[in-house]
């Protein structure tokens, strides 16, 4: 029977429908997220018997309109409400709260200083790529402004060239630096200073809402796990004993997500990002557009330097592998000489058999 069901099964059953009715009625997730409390709290309280699915829906949308009713009686709700009325009613926010005119300027500074606050959380990110024709230099110009500035690096890969070549197998570094958020412009112009910025791409995310959000639920959870505790000093049956604590469970783990999530974002918050690929190069990209005769020489100067590269590619190519140049001819020589061995051999062994078969002839005829 329905009766039958346990606590538990009923907030689960009914969970959604209270928390969509109490939005849609008070238009605030915090607000609705207490109402949501309120009504589960009076129904562990009360423990109602109901006879019938329809019954037990009824008595949660009857006790959730009735909660939303009394939060908009409350004082300060309708304060809230009657300032938000001014301010949407006062066309472009010229109308004060008696009906007198504000000073539109005046608005609009501080508009414009509440969105210069500090308190604003801003996620900073910058991805760079750099030349330098001092690698190692630049890598510990980099590494050590990082510390000074209070930064660290986060992850670094690092390709030293090939063991023997210079031409194509330039070391290169990809970085990701945290810094302070602070001192991001410091750190870039040191960027700037030990090598070559030839790309840079700049992501500033506003998450001031997103993490004000997140405390509020936290703060919301807070006050109903204080709640549970006292209801659970309050339980009498161990039916209500166990659903609370069962409820306790789920909201502390959701106060220690919501903690995490906070934490990271704090991090994020406060130290910015920073992408660098640094790649060492023989010559810098220019930075302003050359000319057609610029070009001409350039490409005529890049050419001379690829054959001379070319060249030195083919001697250090052909030292480096004089120890396998002589085992091959070693090899091919030794081959060459039984190949003609063979070939001696069986050229005698021919005509040794022609001979002895001229032999015979001739004694048959005779």
């Amino acid at each position: 029977m329905h009766k039958e069901n346990s606590q538990e099964e009923v907030i689960r059953r009914n969970s959604d429908l209270v928390y969509r009715l109490a939005f849609s009625l008070v238009k605030s997730g915090a607000d609705a997220d207490d109402i949501y409390q309120d009504v589960f709290m009076q129904y562990i309280k009360r423990r109602p018997v109901f006879e019938s699915h329809e019954h037990e829906k009824a008595w949660f949308v009857r006790v959730t309109v009735n909660r939303c009713k009394n939060h908009w009686k409350s004082p300060w709700v309708r304060r809230r409400a009657a300032y938000w009325e001014t301010a949407v009613s006062c066309d472009a926010g010229q109308c004060a709260k008696d009906g007198s005119v504000l000073d539109t300027s005046a608005v609009a500074a501080v508009g414009t200083d509440m969105e210069t606050e500090e308190n604003r959380k801003l996620i900073e990110t910058v991805r760079l790529e750099v030349e330098t024709k001092e690698f190692k230099e630049t890598m510990a110009a980099l590494e050590t402004q990082a510390e000074e500035l209070g930064g660290y690096i986060e992850s670094m890969d690092t390709y030293n060239g090939s063991s023997y070549s210079e031409y194509g197998h330039n070391r290169n570094a990809s970085l990701t630096i945290r810094i302070p958020s602070g001192k991001l412009d410091g750190f870039l112009q040191t960027v700037a200073r030990a090598g070559s910025i030839v790309r840079r791409n700049d992501t500033v995310e506003d998450v001031t809402l997103s993490y004000v959000d997140m405390e509020s639920r936290r703060d919301t959870l807070r006050t109903e796990q204080s709640r549970l505790l006292e209801f659970l000093d309050k339980a009498e049956t161990i039916e209500e004993i166990i659903t609370i604590e069962q409820r306790l469970s789920e909201v502390r783990y959701q106060m220690e997500s919501m903690e995490s999530r906070l934490r990271t974002m704090d991090n994020l918050i406060d130290y910015s990002t920073v992408y660098i690929d640094v790649s060492e190069v023989h010559e810098l990209t220019p930075v302003e557009t050359p000319t057609a005769w610029e070009r001409i020489t350039g490409g005529f100067a890049e050419s001379l330097e690829s054959i001379a590269h070319g060249g030195l590619e083919l001697c250090i190519w052909f030292l480096v592998h004089i120890p396998y140049l002589v085992i091959w001819g070693i090899l091919i020589a030794a081959a060459v000489i039984l190949v003609k061995r063979r070939r001696r051999k069986k050229r005698e062994r021919l005509e040794e058999q022609l001979r002895r078969g001229a032999s015979a002839e001739i004694e048959k005829n005779k």
